[in-house]
Order: C-alpha cells, then structure tokens, then sequence
C-alpha cells in the first residue's frame, strides 16, 4: 500500500490534477482521473509550502493499492515526521487520529460542512435537510474538499446572471452560487437558495460531462429532478421545471426512484441510463433523454420568440419521449399507459393536450395553459390522493381547477374519474 496525502487540486490546461503528497518518497504525485501521470513542470507550477499542504486545515489521505486509484477518501490529521516538520515547526497539534469522512453520520457530515466555512453557516443551515435526508447518497469526501472554496454572492449585476432572467446559478467551475439582489420575498430566495445547493451538493447532478458522443446532455432531467426534491422538502410544488418535473415523476413509476437519486447525488446519468435500460435499449434511454432536452429547449425558445418551427421542434421531440416511456411502461407494467390517469396526466403537463380528459364542460372555448402536479417520488406519501391543478383560460377568464385522483382510482375507465 502506499499512503498519499491529499493537497489539493490543480487546474492546468482544460486538466482538473488532484495532488498527493507521498509520506514514503516525499514527493509531490499528480492524478488526473484516476491515474497518475508524470510530468515535471508539474511540480513548478505547484507550491509546496506549507500554505498549499495545509489545505483546509484537515488534509484528506487516500488509501491506494499499488496499481489501482480505488477513490476511497479518509480524513485525517497529519501524522508528524521530519519532513512535515520541517515544513510546519511551528504546528504542534498533528495526531494519528484517522477518520473515514464517508462514514460519517449525517449529523457529523453538516457539523464538518459547517466548520470547514463558517462564512456559509447560514446557507447550510438552510438546507440541512438536504444532508438530513439525502446524505447518505452524497459524496462526502468531495463536497468537505471543496466547501472551504463555496461562496454564495448576492448581485445587482444582471450580466453575471448568466442567462437573462436568472435569479441564481451555481458555477461548478467557480464553486460559487450567484443569486439576484432583485428578489423581493423571502420564500421565493429561499427557494431558489435550496435549488442552487442542491447543484452544488450533487455536483451538477445528472447534468454533466459524458460519453454518449456529444460530451453533455441530462440537463432539463437534471432541473426537473432538482425541483422535485425541492419541493418536497420546503411543501411547495409551484416548482419553475414543472414539464420537466413530469418526465421525472413518470420516470419515478418506472424505475426504483431511489436510482434517481443514485444517479443525481452521485453525478452519473450513466447508472441512470444502465438502470433505464432494464426496461428499454441503452440507445432507447439515450434517446429519451436527449428529446426532452430537445423539448425543453425548443419550447424555451418559442416562449421567446413565437417561432412556429420551434414548436414543431418541441411537439416532434416530446412525442419521442413520450414513445420510449410508454414503452418502458408496457414492459414493466404489461399495460397501455395511457390507461393510467396519472401517467396520462402527467404527460398532458408536458405537452397541454387533454390526455388526462380533464372536465372542461363548465367553459366554452378551454384551453389548458398550465398543468401541476402534486405527487411526492422521494417521500412517503400520507394521503393515496395525487392533486393535479390545471389552469384554464376561457376567452379573458383564467382559472385554476383541481382534478384528484386516488391510488385506487387510477386505472379505471375515464367516465368513473370523479373530480
């Protein structure tokens, strides 16, 4: 075995190098994805004074066997011997005290989050219930590594915000969360607060880089995702991604949600995919993916613009997703989709064509504008009853009406559904 300190990361060339002091060779060694690579200039662009090795004031070991990165992290103060002595003479508090970071509890992963950065306390205490409930899913030796470098910056400016609009973004290369000074109520920062840590805590989630040919895709999965623990955690279901919380929450009666969550805290849609494909082809699971990001831009831009092409853009790639879900379905369930009032719902939320034959006798020209609903996937659900709210615009008149459908009542013909 070989014990390797870790010091920090390097960032060179398009390359993220992470750093390890080795305690046999006293030499610096460089990994970049897992395996190491020797160059020298390496070595001159890295300080090794004692403020780089201090890193965080808790530096992290890796364990290694001696041909294969195993990622296994352990947290530990630095055991003294002449060589770290040399570089920190004046430092007499280092013990042998080993602590394996990823079995911390949750409890004393959020103590450790919070003194790492006491400057974002306020922000983790915030969101505690993410580590509350979802900690065991997080890589905790990566977030403790980099919460020392987390900000959290309020701005008036708007073109920092990235995208017109936007009230907040996390920056995975800057480590940083923006948020607008322009929000006005409270709960709505709160809000937009808890969906940006949770980038941060999943690390961008299933939003990231790939090897499915065009290097990224998962994004509008990725929000619908986000949104939807979002909202479970804070009881508020008027989540912004509501479409494509809907291809979530259809996912969700598919596949085990916990592989969802798998996958988002993890940062890897390909165990998404490979558990997707228990139900569909890899290239079928791609593929739906990759259409409802389609979808989701192409409805983005005709919102913007009123281009009818975009539209056709979005209804031609909904339909495809729609086509690898209703498959999945059949081969899970061995029956119509469409027979399910929620899935039928669920894809009226998408699209606001009536699938779910919503009532919309009591108006003379309905159209559905909005559909949301309210169905938890990651928390046990107290009531068999899911809500569906859709809004309806009659000539100037704008409604909100309410459809419930129970557990029980889901597969029953159309004409039995009461609201």
């Amino acid at each position: 075995m070989i014990w390797l300190i870790y010091c920090n990361d390097l960032k060179y060339n398009g390359k993220l190098y992470n750093v390890f002091y080795d305690k046999e060779t006293k030499l610096l060694r460089f990994y970049y994805e897992g395996k190491e690579e020797n160059v020298d200039y390496l070595n001159n662009l890295y300080n090794k004074k004692k403020s780089v090795l201090q890193g965080y004031n808790k530096l992290i070991t890796i364990l290694l066997g001696l041909a294969v990165f195993t990622g296994s992290y352990l947290a530990m103060n630095i055991a003294e011997d002449d060589y770290i002595n040399e570089l920190y003479s004046d430092d007499n508090s280092y013990t042998q005290e080993y602590i394996d970071v990823n079995s911390y509890t949750n409890e004393e992963f959020l103590a450790a989050l919070k003194e790492a950065n006491p400057e974002l306390e306020e922000y983790i205490d915030l969101t505690q219930d993410v580590i509350l409930k979802y900690g065991n899913y997080i890589n905790k030796s990566h977030i403790l590594n980099s919460i020392g470098g987390m900000d959290v910056i309020h701005t008036s400016n708007k073109t920092e915000m990235i995208k017109d609009n936007a009230i907040a973004f996390y920056s995975k290369d800057e480590n940083k969360i923006y948020v607008s000074d322009n929000i006005e109520d409270e709960d709505t920062e709160k809000i937009c607060l808890y969906h940006e840590f949770l980038h941060y805590y999943s690390q961008s989630g299933l939003y990231d880089y790939n090897d499915y040919g065009d290097g990224y895709m998962g994004y509008a999965l990725n929000e619908g995702l986000t949104e939807i623990i979002n909202a479970e955690l804070n009881g508020r279901f008027l989540y912004t991604y509501h479409k494509e919380a809907s291809y979530i929450q259809a996912l969700c009666e598919i596949i085990d949600p916990e592989v969802l969550l798998k996958a988002y805290f993890g940062n890897s849609i390909e165990y998404l995919i490979d558990e997707m494909s228990t139900y569909c082809t890899e290239d079928e699971a791609i593929s739906l993916i990759k259409n409802i990001d389609v979808a989701k831009d192409s409805y983005t831009s005709y919102s913007n613009t009123g281009n009818i092409e975009d539209y056709e853009n979005f209804e031609s790639a909904n339909e495809k997703a729609w086509e690898v879900l209703d498959s999945m379905y059949f081969s899970k369930y061995r029956s119509n989709m469409m027979d399910d009032r929620y899935m039928a719902a669920l894809k009226t939320a998408t699209c606001l064509e009536n699938y779910a034959d919503f009532d919309l006798s009591p108006y003379d020209n309905p159209v559905i504008l909005d559909v949301m609903i309210e169905k938890n996937c990651f928390t046990e659900n107290v009531s068999d009853e899911i809500i569906i709210d859709y809004l309806v615009q009659d000539g100037e008149d704008r409604s909100y009406d309410i459809c419930i459908i129970t557990e029980n009542s889901r597969h029953l013909s159309k004409n039995e559904i009461k609201k």
